[in-house]
């Protein structure tokens, strides 16, 4: 099976692109099992502030080409799920419970989770907010990693090397669980070769 991945390097030295081309490419039809789940933190960061929120994304995303019907008949379930704990702990068993049944009716969800390192960002605002439900904290990166463990899920982060830095300081353990890809800058060569080799035969 597939390993959770971390791919980092500066910016613009074709991390996205690679990991794009690698999930529309070989990868994913390759292995119906598995359904990616596509979320970008520097776009999202300022709405994923808790765990419902963040949840929430995952299964819309993870049913997004289902028939109208099932479609919202899974989305009603996931906000009743997310809405119906007392407390921290009971939220993080409900969610769990309920990743792993979609995963065995529609496939294991592989979370593509680009700009990693900007979740910060969420981690800010949900502090500043106060009246956040379960706010997105450092437990709750290490709360994926549990989920990883559990192999409920499969990451792949994509982003800039503050990652590293990031998971040394809150104490995560996250990238002990991933294969990580270090990419580092790219001469003209190897930029028009990212660029070319993937498109090559296919127009």
């Amino acid at each position: 099976p597939m390993r959770s991945l971390l791919v980092d390097g500066e910016a613009r030295v074709g991390k996205t692109s690679l990991v794009k081309e690698a999930l529309d490419g070989d990868l994913l039809p390759s292995d119906p099992t598995i359904r990616d789940v596509r979320l970008d933190m520097y776009e999202s960061a300022d709405n994923l502030t808790s765990y419902i929120d963040f949840f929430e994304t995952v299964v819309d995303r993870l049913s997004d080409d289902l028939p109208p019907a099932e479609y919202k008949s899974v989305r009603q379930q996931a906000r009743e799920i997310l809405r119906a704990a007392s407390d921290a702990k009971e939220m993080r068993t409900l969610i769990k419970n309920f990743v792993r049944a979609l995963g065995r009716k529609y496939g294991r969800p592989l979370l593509y989770i680009d700009e990693f390192q900007d979740i910060s960002k969420s981690f800010r605002k949900a502090d500043q907010l106060k009246t956040v439900t379960h706010p997105l904290d450092s437990g709750f990166v290490k709360y994926l990693g549990a989920l990883v463990k559990d192999g409920y899920v499969q990451l792949l982060c994509c982003g800039r090397y503050q990652i590293q830095m990031l998971d040394a300081q809150l104490d995560w353990q996250l990238l002990k669980l991933m294969v990580p890809i270090e990419l580092g800058a790219l001469d003209d060569a190897s930029a028009t070769r990212l660029i070319e080799e993937p498109a090559r035969d296919r127009f």
